[in-house]
């Protein structure tokens, strides 16, 4: 896993070119063939680049909805790629966190929500092994504890959405085989805390998406009451 990683990362650094948009929207055609497996790897890097894009059309309706079918439901994604998505996206929940209310909130925003497809994708065809989950928790943790941009919806970069879309993945977590008493009583902690800390208020549906979250805990049968 070690070796792969920077492979991924190195490939970012260079300047990304302007996506192809008539390629990924083909991408999203009813029967569009994926590309083929050698391709894969290059077209997850330009991939990430729309889920990052500050306009909300390339990273909503083209980035975010082609990840979904190659990572979730057509499942094309082997899982060495999965692991460097991870590490990658793990990395992105930092990017710029000292700066809130720049474009980069969308970065880490979507780096969450897109974790989130993979904890669900984990969830149902296991291949997180514990480290790596436990890993995650806490990098999920961290980020819903030092986000400090919590805009719903900006009007130019479209919906951020950063709360609800770490809801989202604690939802994913909290729903694993290898959460602990010990991680259901991080994710409550870390949602009350979050709350109380917050000075803005939730008005775009955050809050019943943490609901969403509890309510995983809630329906386990191991719930440690």
């Amino acid at each position: 896993m070690l070796a792969l990683v920077p492979t991924f990362a190195a490939a970012q650094t260079p300047a990304a070119p302007a996506p192809d948009l008539k390629f990924w929207s083909a991408c999203l055609a009813e029967g569009a063939t994926p590309p083929p497996a050698a391709e894969l790897p290059q077209r997850l890097r330009e991939l990430d680049t729309l889920l990052a894009a500050p306009d909300p059309v390339q990273r909503d309706d083209l980035g975010f909805a082609v990840l979904v079918k190659w990572l979730y439901r057509d499942r094309i994604v082997p899982v060495e790629l999965r692991r460097e998505l991870l590490a990658e996206w793990t990395r992105s929940l930092r990017h710029g966190i000292d700066r809130p209310g720049t474009d980069d909130t969308a970065r880490r925003s979507f780096a969450a929500l897109s974790l989130s497809i993979l904890a669900a994708l984990d969830n149902e065809a296991p291949f997180l092994d514990r480290a790596e989950f436990a890993a995650l928790l806490t990098a999920a943790i961290e980020y819903l504890r030092d986000e400090q941009d919590v805009r719903g919806y900006d009007p130019r970069l479209g919906w951020l959405h950063a709360i609800a879309h770490t809801a989202d993945l604690l939802k994913h977590l909290a729903r694993s085989r290898h959460l602990d008493a010990d991680g259901q009583a991080r994710i409550l902690t870390s949602i009350g805390d979050r709350l109380r800390s917050l000075d803005t208020p939730l008005v775009h549906g955050e809050d019943e998406r943490l609901a969403r979250a509890l309510l995983s805990l809630l329906a386990r049968e191991d719930f440690a009451a």
